[in-house]
């Protein structure tokens, strides 16, 4: 599971600024750290998966991946750094595929939630989270675990995790196609579904809990990014 990243060293209410005024210091730690480490630790696994263990079972690869990867969330060197992990799911996976290796390998690039990491609960209680990220329903926040689980579950059926090779996954969505929950006992929704918007952005007359959960817009709309009201 390549999870590793590092956040710029920026006071929170600099993250959102443009790329002419973030310069270097917003790309280098989240390239440097955030793709680099998860091409090379891919590089040196691979050849271990082939020479360990009974060679008929599958190896699985797991980027930890971003929202803004699909569109832009925060600023641009965040975006393009999540942007590239997807693209090294699915071209890891081309080349696997093509070198046919004795054991399969498959990798996943993974969208979690708004995730209630120290750092940000910690943003919630001083009232940064809300003044220069986003305002989020708290019902619609997934703990670290939950990726975690959606990690399990996708090692535990080898097939299901072949057949999404190359692809980007949603924790939320993982969730309701494999059956398990968030610590709390909940599966907090897609950020794609029409009830995570509804419940943090207000933008249909339908309450949040009318709305299917299944209910999402398809990822192509999701990378037009925010409207420009709400990221005003």
């Amino acid at each position: 599971v390549n999870n590793a990243f590092a956040s710029p060293d920026l006071p929170s209410e600099d993250i959102t600024k443009p790329f002419w005024e973030l310069g270097a210091a917003a790309w280098d730690p989240v390239h440097s750290v955030g793709l680099r480490s998860h091409y090379i630790a891919s590089s040196m696994a691979v050849p271990l998966m082939q020479s360990k263990g009974d060679s008929s079972a599958d190896g699985l690869i797991v980027h930890v991946s971003s929202w803004g990867g699909n569109g832009y969330i925060f600023n641009l060197a965040y975006s393009v750094g999540k942007g590239g992990v997807d693209r090294l799911a699915k071209d890891m996976h081309l080349e696997l595929r093509k070198a046919r290796l004795p054991r399969r390998v498959s990798v996943i690039s993974m969208y979690p939630g708004v995730v209630k990491t120290e750092k940000v609960q910690n943003m919630i209680k001083t009232g940064e989270w809300d003044k220069n990220m986003m305002k989020t329903d708290p019902s619609t926040m997934e703990s670290p675990q939950f990726a975690g689980r959606a990690v399990v579950a996708l090692s535990k059926d080898p097939v299901k995790a072949s057949e999404k090779s190359g692809t980007v996954q949603v924790v939320a969505e993982l969730a309701r196609e494999f059956g398990f929950s968030d610590i709390s006992g909940q599966q907090p929704p897609s950020v794609r579904s029409l009830q995570f918007l509804q419940k943090n952005y207000n933008i249909l007359p339908v309450p949040a809990p009318f709305i299917p959960a299944d209910l999402k817009l398809p990822f192509f709309v999701m990378a037009q990014g925010p409207p420009d009201d709400i990221m005003d």
